[in-house]
């Protein structure tokens, strides 16, 4: 009788043995994990870092647009003090310095120039120019233009009544020629007179012409006489003192001397009017430099 036994193999398993735990799970189980939380980090980290860069361009725009508006008030501030001066200069102008500022034609015939010029003939019966004048009153003092006429150069007059005297412009030349101002030129008050009473201001005025020569010497001194007017419309010019030139004898009028002296190489001749209405007349200024006599 053979008596049959089972092998381990074909035996049941046991109904409570424990089956094999199966690993379900998909977590890695080497570094990768490691791997995978520093990338969550640095992604973290560049989060951070763009929300603070944004964070300071914002500080840096805010701090743009505060330093825009203070210039910006600073502009406005600068530019109403600029304009408060010019308004106030303007205003105190117009109120302290009133200014009588005109065209003044004059008619006039020179014998001797057209006698000199070879142009005296029957067609040439008068001549004509223009004056500008500003006189100031309250200031007194008035400043005259002439332009290039016959033998007289460009002029630019000056006509200072504090100091009393004339300063005669010769922009080309860079040359000013300083005398004291004549008796009958007309002065500032009773200019306002003659054109408050509408007298021929407006109007051509017949003009005598008054032809005088001058020596030209330098002066002792220059601002303590001749004034703050003249100085500043001067000084920057070569300067000199025109002596009145009769006979062979230099006047110095304001000195009461004479000295004998001859006419030198001319100079230059200007021209200055009187202003007068009534008796309009001309004086052509011929300016010589001097020359001693034995």
């Amino acid at each position: 009788m053979t008596i049959y036994t089972p092998s381990q193999a074909d035996k049941k398993p046991a109904q409570d043995a424990q089956e094999p735990e199966v690993v379900t799970d998909t977590e890695p189980l080497t570094g990768e994990k490691k791997e995978k939380e520093a990338f969550e980090a640095v992604i973290v980290n560049n989060q951070y870092n763009d929300g603070r860069a944004i964070l300071l361009r914002a500080r840096r725009r805010s701090a743009f647009m505060h330093m825009l508006l203070a210039l910006i008030i600073l502009g406005v501030l600068a530019l109403g003090a600029i304009g408060s001066v010019v308004l106030y200069r303007h205003l105190n102008k117009k109120v302290g310095s009133q200014v009588y500022a005109g065209r003044c034609g004059n008619e006039f015939f020179d014998v001797t120039y057209h006698e000199t010029s070879m142009r005296l003939d029957d067609e040439v019966q008068k001549d004509y120019v223009d004056e500008d004048i500003a006189v100031y009153p309250e200031a007194n003092y008035e400043e005259l233009h002439t332009p290039r006429f016959d033998e007289v150069q460009e002029t630019f007059v000056l006509h200072d009544f504090v100091v009393n005297y004339t300063a005669l412009i010769d922009h080309k030349q860079r040359r000013c020629f300083i005398t004291t101002i004549r008796n009958n030129i007309l002065r500032p008050d009773d200019f306002v007179i003659q054109v408050q009473q509408r007298t021929p201001f407006g109007s051509i005025l017949q003009t005598v012409v008054i032809r005088e020569n001058y020596v030209m010497v330098i002066p002792d001194h220059f601002n303590p006489p001749f004034g703050k007017r003249i100085y500043e419309a001067c000084f920057r010019y070569e300067t000199y003192r025109l002596e009145l030139y009769v006979n062979g004898v230099m006047k110095r009028s304001a000195l009461g001397m004479t000295e004998k002296h001859g006419l030198g190489e001319q100079v230059g001749v200007y021209a200055v009017f009187t202003n007068n209405a009534t008796h309009q007349q001309l004086y052509k200024i011929q300016v010589y430099e001097p020359m001693q006599l034995p």
